[in-house]
C-alpha cells in the first residue's frame, strides 16, 4: 500500500468513525458508502474496498489504542460501541441515571416524542439542534419512551411515548396532554422539512 493510498484510508477511517459515532445505531455498510459518496465535496471514486480497508484500519486503530470504544459488525452493518471490559463502569453509570431526576435535555427530549411521535431519532435531533443518542438510551432504560423499527426503513427507528409515561403523567392518550391539538399545529410545519 502506497503512502498517498494509506492516508486515504486512514482519513476515510476517521469519517466513518464520525459517521457512525452520531447516527448511534447499527448501520448497513450500503448506506454507509452512500453517505461517503453523496456528501458535498466527496471523492466519487471511494471503492467499498477503500471503505472495507477504513473499516478494518479503524476497527484496528481503536483496539491499539485501548479506546472505550469498539467497532461491532455483522450482518451487512457496522456501529460503534461501548468495549465490553467498560461494563461495570456502564451499568453504575446507568443505575447513577435512573436513580437521578430527569435533566432539562431530556425534558425537552421526551416532550419532542410525546408532541410528535413516532419521530426518528435524526427527526429529533432536527429539532434540538443537537445528537440525541445518549438522552434516547437513558430514556429508554427508564421506560418512558418505546422504540421500534421504521416502516419504509428497517434500520431506522422511530420513538413514541411509553404507555408507563403516560401513566406517570395520568394520562389515558397522548391525546390528553396539555394544549395537544396547538402544539400538532407546530410539530406539523416542523415535518414538513423533515431532515434527510
Amino acid at each position: 500500500m502506497n503512502e498517498d493510498h494509506s492516508e486515504i484510508i486512514e482519513e476515510l477511517s476517521g469519517d466513518i468513525e464520525a459517521i457512525l459515532f452520531v447516527h448511534g445505531e447499527p448501520m448497513q455498510t450500503d448506506a454507509l458508502m452512500k453517505i461517503i459518496r453523496e456528501a458535498p465535496g466527496a471523492d466519487k471514486k471511494i471503492t467499498s474496498s477503500a471503505v472495507e480497508s477504513a473499516l478494518t484500519f479503524l476497527d484496528q486503530r481503536l483496539r491499539d489504542a485501548k479506546s472505550g470504544l469498539v467497532l461491532v459488525r455483522g450482518e451487512g452493518k457496522v456501529q460503534l460501541a461501548t468495549r465490553p471490559q467498560a461494563k461495570k463502569f456502564i451499568e453504575h453509570m446507568v443505575k447513577l441515571e435512573i436513580n437521578e431526576e430527569l435533566t432539562p435535555a431530556s425534558l425537552e427530549t421526551l416532550a419532542i416524542i410525546a408532541y410528535s411521535g413516532p419521530i426518528t431519532r435524526s427527526g429529533i435531533d432536527y429539532i434540538r439542534g443537537v445528537n440525541s443518542s445518549f438522552i434516547l438510551r437513558a430514556l429508554l432504560i427508564r421506560g418512558l419512551i418505546d422504540r421500534a423499527p421504521q416502516r419504509e426503513r428497517a434500520n431506522t427507528y422511530e420513538y413514541t411515548p411509553s404507555i408507563l409515561l403516560l401513566k406517570h403523567l395520568g394520562l389515558t392518550r397522548k391525546e390528553s396532554l396539555p394544549e395537544y391539538l396547538e402544539f400538532q399545529e407546530v410539530v406539523n410545519a416542523i415535518k414538513l422539512t423533515p431532515p434527510h
